[in-house]
């Protein structure tokens, strides 16, 4: 989908869509394989592409009625408590912690996380892969919805993803 086309509306409105169906527990197995059984995300992130979009979207899922919050700001207390959104800047999550904290290790996320991917082909060269790998470790056991400007740029990245 091109720019202005409508991709922040159809990410919030299948937010929406999997928010209900974990509510009214039709066929979370689908969605969700733990081995504790719970069937329920440990987090739901919604990625962006660059420091400017996590603001945009934390308006607009407040105008959809959804709690979002900034995962960077959010990591004390009530972090999995509810259907909580954490935005994120694509290059927060991290193989290990930065000494200045705005980063977060993909282990204290885990793999059984609800992840959006807005443009998540954005990232580019060899930081591509390192994203790609990082996106599929945050979703292993959970899933994973990403949203991409161009059908291209959407097939180009799930080859990636493949390799």
């Amino acid at each position: 989908m091109a720019t202005g086309s409508g991709k922040t509306l159809l990410l919030h409105a299948h937010l929406q869509q999997v928010l209900y169906y974990l509510d009214t527990r039709r066929n979370p197995a689908a969605l969700v394989d733990r081995p504790d059984q719970r069937r329920e995300f440990a987090n739901i992130l919604l990625i962006t592409p660059n420091e400017g979009l996590p603001a945009q979207h934390l308006d607009e899922l407040q105008l959809s009625g959804l709690d979002g919050a900034l995962l960077i700001e959010d990591r004390g207390g009530g972090r999995f408590l509810g259907p909580r959104i954490h935005v994120i800047e694509i290059h927060k999550p991290a193989d290990a912690p930065s000494a200045d904290g705005v980063s977060i290790p993909l282990a204290e996320l885990g793999e059984h996380n609800l992840v959006f991917a807005d443009e998540g082909h954005k990232v580019a060269g060899s930081e591509a892969q390192t994203w790609k790998n990082r996106q599929k470790a945050l979703s292993k056991s959970g899933f994973l919805l990403e949203y991409s400007a161009t059908f291209q740029q959407a097939a180009g990245s799930a080859d990636n993803a493949a390799c």
